[in-house]
């Protein structure tokens, strides 16, 4: 079947099986029908060669706070003089860290203020404007987006008037927001909303059925920005869109084939809270981009998370379970990618993985020590501490 043909017909059946009503054109929703750039089917055969054909080990940071241990790290940051760390959404508390560039050590900690019900402010989305040299924060249990310098003061806060899941702000200026927790106030039963900097809605994209709130309420999509592209999926979904020029165009489309969510379980509440979640697959959260690559992650019909690393030139795709052994393999399935910088992959090594890299994976290990030693004393000294380690690889065009 030729690649037209395939991507035609993927675009058929995502459209009969979620129902023309989330892609028909209403006011303020914009779409492009274009087929999508990259699609295959989950049984297709992906490459078949190592990881270490694409990445390449870059360095290591420490990150060393004396005061507590790091437990859930969402985002990365880097200003001029600082490691700019998001801790989130654990023991009610919320941090934004700033370590020491060069010595890795904790320099000032960041804590949000809290809600009208003395309650955390429920930070869903962090975004870093490098020419402006300021923080935003989508304060989701205020119902605000905040300000603060790039040294962690608070500037100011916006009130926009509805609770957010995700964020991302905008090179212009604008914060595009996934609404949440059975928002039907602004959004209109959309899922996404922009807003301008003064919290005025601009534009509203992916209408939803009512059905769907209570599936929505525990579920976000992916809602993702690297370098100037933003990346985004409802949740469970089986498409990635690009927004470029505040148009939505289709780039990946999964096919799960019998594993994917239908539509009609979809409107079933009860999808969340029952054991038939785990009968289907669906794309998750972890999601980066560079020039080169596209890397999602998805739940094989319950079993496993998987990442593909798509080349965005040749269009060939590398599956990190099924790819042929070597030094990064376990490393890559075993550490938590939470972004990019630049050009560069980041993945989060924390010190209970360490501990079961050395023990379980004697043999990736051994090649680590032999073809990467920096890599190796970092996975080593990783046990040592109780922060996580983040881990920088290059990827190769």
């Amino acid at each position: 079947m030729s690649n037209k043909l395939f991507y035609s017909l993927a675009v058929c059946l995502l459209s009969i099986t979620l129902g023309f009503k989330f892609f028909k054109n209403s006011p303020g929703t914009i779409f492009n029908y274009s087929n999508p750039t990259y699609s295959f089917k989950l049984s297709s055969p992906s490459d078949q060669k190592g990881l270490a054909s694409i990445l390449s080990f870059s360095a290591a940071q420490r990150l060393d706070s004396t005061y507590y241990a790091l437990k859930n790290i969402q985002n990365v940051f880097r200003t001029d003089k600082h490691i700019v760390v998001f801790d989130g959404r654990t023991d009610y508390i919320e941090r934004l860290c700033f370590f020491d560039l060069t010595t890795g050590k904790l320099d000032k900690e960041v804590n949000f203020p809290k809600n009208d019900l003395d309650d955390i402010a429920s930070i869903r989305g962090i975004g870093y404007d490098a020419k402006q040299k300021k923080f935003y924060a989508l304060a989701s249990g205020r119902q605000s987006i905040l300000e603060y310098s790039s040294t962690g003061d608070l500037i100011s806060e916006v009130w926009i008037g509805m609770y957010g899941s995700k964020m991302v702000l905008l090179d212009d200026g604008t914060f595009l927001v996934e609404s949440g927790l059975n928002e039907k106030g602004l959004s209109k039963g959309h899922r996404l909303v922009l807003f301008d900097q003064k919290g005025e809605v601009i534009d509203r994209y992916f209408p939803y059925d009512e059905g769907e709130d209570g599936f929505l309420m525990d579920n976000t999509g992916v809602l993702s920005k690297f370098d100037s592209i933003v990346h985004y999926s409802w949740p469970l979904g089986d498409t990635i869109y690009t927004f470029t020029n505040r148009v939505f165009s289709p780039e990946i489309i999964i096919d799960f084939e019998k594993s994917t969510i239908p539509y009609e379980k979809r409107v079933d509440a009860t999808l969340v809270t029952d054991n038939q979640l785990f009968k289907y697959s669906f794309i998750l959260p972890d999601f980066a981009a560079s020039d080169d690559y596209l890397i999602c992650s998805y739940i094989n019909a319950g079993k496993q998370k998987n990442y593909e690393l798509i080349n965005k030139k040749t269009g060939s795709y590398l599956n990190s379970r099924t790819a042929l052994n070597d030094e990064f393999k376990s490393l890559f399935n075993t550490g938590n990618i939470i972004g990019m910088d630049g050009k560069t992959l980041i993945i989060e090594l924390t010190p209970k993985r360490a501990k079961s890299l050395l023990k379980d994976h004697a043999n990736e290990i051994t090649l680590i020590q032999q073809n990467v030693p920096d890599l190796y004393r970092a996975i080593f000294q990783a046990t040592q501490d109780k922060n996580p380690t983040l881990l920088y690889f290059n990827l190769k065009a």
